[in-house]
C-alpha cells in the first residue's frame, strides 16, 4: 500500500488507521497515524517531549518549523476532539484529550515562533556549521569558516552558556 494523500484510510490485522501526510517536518517525507479504535494518535517525531531539532550538526535536511506547525494544527484540527492518547517514537504518551491539546498546542508554538523569535540567524553548509561544536560562539572564528551571521551578535552568548564545546585536538578511536 502507498499512502499519497492525508485522511486514506487501511485497516491491517483488524486495527484501523488513517494517515495524515506532514511532509518536510521532521523529514521530507513524514506521516502521523490516527488509530480511531483506540483514540490514539501516533505523532510519529512531529510532536515529542523535547525541543526538536529544525537544524541538525549531522547534515540533515533543515527543516522548516512553520510547516511543522501547520501539520500539528492539523493533527488537533483533525483529531482534537477525541484523542486520548498521544504517542512518539523514541518518547513516552500523552494521556488525557486536555493533557494532549496542550502538549499539542505547545509543540506547535514552539515550532512555529522558533525562526520568528530568533535573535541571530547562522548560515553555512553543515560542514561549516561544525565550526560552532568546535569553536564555540564566536562570531569571528565563525565567519573565518565562511559562516553568515545575521542579526545580534551578543545573542551567541546565551547559546555559548548551553554548549559544551568539543576538543578539536580529541583523539577519536576507530575500531
Amino acid at each position: 500500500m502507498i499512502i499519497k494523500s492525508t485522511g486514506e484510510k487501511t485497516t491491517i490485522d483488524g486495527i484501523q488507521m488513517e494517515f495524515q501526510m506532514a511532509p518536510d517536518t521532521e523529514a521530507p517525507s513524514e506521516m502521523l497515524i490516527w488509530f480511531s479504535d483506540l483514540n490514539a494518535l501516533c505523532a510519529a517525531e512531529d510532536a515529542t517531549h523535547t525541543f526538536h531539532n529544525i537544524l541538525t550538526l549531522r547534515g540533515a535536511v533543515v527543516r522548516d518549523p512553520h510547516s511543522w506547525a501547520k501539520y500539528l494544527t492539523e493533527s488537533i484540527d483533525r483529531y482534537g476532539s477525541k484523542v486520548e492518547v498521544v504517542f512518539a517514537q523514541h518518547h513516552w504518551p500523552t494521556w488525557g484529550n486536555g493533557n494532549i491539546l496542550k502538549f499539542l498546542t505547545y509543540q506547535r508554538g514552539l515550532t512555529a515562533d522558533q525562526l520568528d523569535a530568533a535573535q541571530v540567524t547562522l548560515t553555512g553548509t553543515a560542514k561549516q556549521l561544525t565550526a560552532l561544536a568546535v569553536y564555540g560562539p564566536d562570531p569571528e572564528a565563525l565567519v573565518n569558516t565562511g559562516v553568515v551571521i545575521d542579526g545580534d551578535t551578543t545573542a551567541l552568548d546565551m547559546l555559548a552558556s548551553l554548549l559544551d564545546l568539543g576538543d578539536p585536538n580529541f583523539n577519536i578511536v576507530t575500531p
